[in-house]
């Protein structure tokens, strides 16, 4: 009986796992399938709009007044119609503001209403450099994930919430910006570093306090410190209180703010002799 009961677990079990690994090659398949619809769909939207051109330009110029643009047929605050190709998108070229280029992309396939599952596939064939070498290096089954690709090109850029912070709270000088055009910019590097989406007030106070908790540490302890990561200020400090209870001597764990702007002040005498075209060294 014993035998016949592990006969029958192990054949369970084997008609699981098949199971399993069929749901997964068939949602794969599915993927690949709808992945493949899309760009034959983009190849006949850019087939269809070079025809045009060529018909347009066959036709001449004399037949151009008598053509009402279709905009005219639009009325005023009519969403975008679907007829918008591929071709639209511009191509990004390595050099460019990589943010700049995604959240163009982003506000194109968004009038041009695309499901946002079909972004991920109409961005691709624009990418160069090292977006495109992101996306190559990327899972096969994340590959048609729109957020997936953004969030891996991103890191190929090395651009995270730390790096939103640091602009944040020191934000370049724009030449020609407008003071409405700075606050935009504030405002979209505030919402990228603390991504305030379904998070509640505490945990919103709660990065404040980390951050003003690590802007306190000595530097060496805020890196040992930020280098394990810790998810709140609380936790910061029970890491602080370890470091400490591990070490003799004194438990000095704040930046002296005194020896800082003694050494700023210092710093800055020695500039007004004559040294001031020297960088200087990093108080931090």
């Amino acid at each position: 009986m014993s035998n016949i009961a592990g006969m029958l677990e192990r054949c369970l079990q084997f008609q699981s796992d098949f199971v399993e690994r069929w749901d997964k090659e068939k949602s794969k398949q599915e993927r690949r399938w709808h992945q493949i619809q899309v760009e034959v769909g983009n190849l006949r939207d850019d087939l269809g709009k070079q025809q045009k051109t060529e018909d347009e330009a066959q036709a001449g110029p004399s037949l151009e007044a008598d053509v009402e643009p279709a905009s005219q047929h639009q009325s005023k605050g009519e969403p975008v119609q679907s007829a918008w190709t591929q071709s639209d998108i511009p191509k990004f070229e390595e050099g460019d503001d990589i943010e700049q280029y995604l959240t163009t992309f982003e506000r194109l396939a968004t009038a041009y209403r695309w499901p946002e599952r079909d972004w991920a596939i109409r961005l691709v064939p624009h990418l160069t450099g090292r977006a495109r070498a992101a996306y190559v290096a990327m899972a096969a089954e994340d590959s048609c994930d729109y957020a997936e690709v953004k969030a891996a090109i991103l890191t190929k850029y090395e651009i995270n919430e730390e790096m939103y912070r640091q602009r944040f709270r020191e934000p370049e000088v724009r030449v020609n910006e407008t003071p409405r055009e700075f606050y935009n910019r504030l405002k979209d590097l505030y919402l990228k570093w603390m991504q305030p989406q379904g998070k509640r007030k505490d945990d919103i106070g709660e990065i404040l306090i980390l951050e003003q908790f690590y802007s306190s540490l000595s530097p060496e302890l805020r890196i040992w410190v930020k280098e394990r990561n810790p998810a709140s200020a609380q936790e910061a400090a029970e890491l602080v209180e370890n470091f400490l209870a591990a070490r003799r001597g004194p438990k000095t764990f704040r930046h002296n703010l005194q020896q800082k702007a003694s050494l700023m002040q210092g710093l800055q005498i020695v500039g007004h002799k004559g040294y001031s075209d020297h960088p200087l060294p990093s108080t931090d």
